[in-house]
């Protein structure tokens, strides 16, 4: 008997382990935890550059990194997919990607408001998405969250070369999230008529320069 009792105290400390550990506390739900998985495309290696899908990774306590969402992160959060149909499950992180030219990575809560991120590349700091209003929330829709003003986010310019990206929780708790890389935009450039009349001003002014300078030296 005392050994069966000290065999189920083992499996009642084993289960509340298991209950209580890792990402387990918050798949509770909400937030954009879900107690149950949900069907939804997975993403993994490197990041893709320009894809219409935003990446969805899940995070887990004040000063934790971020991690990836079941089935594409084994060890990640059961995420909530977005409503709008244009996200998928982000695997383990780092995440990386090479490239030629400039990029920006776009990183936005959802969900409920409250939650914001550190983002580093090869374990440098490259900034902080924004202030977050606490209350309330924009829903899981990334597209919709980035332009809500009262959700954290951030858009940070990858230079061209190789990148390893992990982002830690700023402040907040626990949920999903989002990032996105894109091609930088292109500098502007002036029209060549721009370029034309700035050179005929620039030449008028120094006719006239020199006609005033003519004049004084007549007098």
């Amino acid at each position: 008997m005392a050994q069966l009792l000290r065999r189920g105290g083992c499996l009642l400390v084993l289960v509340g382990i298991a209950l209580f550990s890792g990402p387990t506390l918050a798949q509770q739900g909400g937030n954009g935890i879900s107690p149950t998985l949900i069907p939804g495309p997975s993403h993994r290696g490197p990041i893709t550059v320009n894809d219409p899908l935003w990446t969805e990774f899940s995070f887990f306590g004040l000063g934790n990194f971020a991690i990836g969402c079941q089935p594409a992160d084994p060890a990640g959060g059961i995420c909530t997919p977005s409503s709008g149909g244009n996200s998928q499950f982000g695997d383990a992180p780092p995440w990386t990607l090479t490239t030629a030219v400039p990029v920006t990575l776009t990183v936005t809560d959802c969900f409920d408001y409250g939650d914001g991120f550190e983002v580093f590349d090869n374990a440098v700091s490259i900034g902080t998405t924004s202030a977050s209003t606490s209350g309330g929330g924009s829903g899981s829709d990334p597209d919709v969250c980035l332009v809500d003003a009262n959700s954290s986010s951030g858009t940070f310019v990858l230079p061209p070369g190789s990148h390893s990206i992990t982002i830690q929780v700023a402040f907040g708790n626990s949920g999903a999230a989002y990032f996105r890389a894109d091609t930088a935009p292109a500098a502007p450039t002036l029209p060549q008529w721009s370029l034309i009349l700035m050179f005929v001003l620039l030449l008028a002014g120094g006719t006239m320069m020199l006609l005033r300078r003519g004049k004084a030296s007549a007098q």
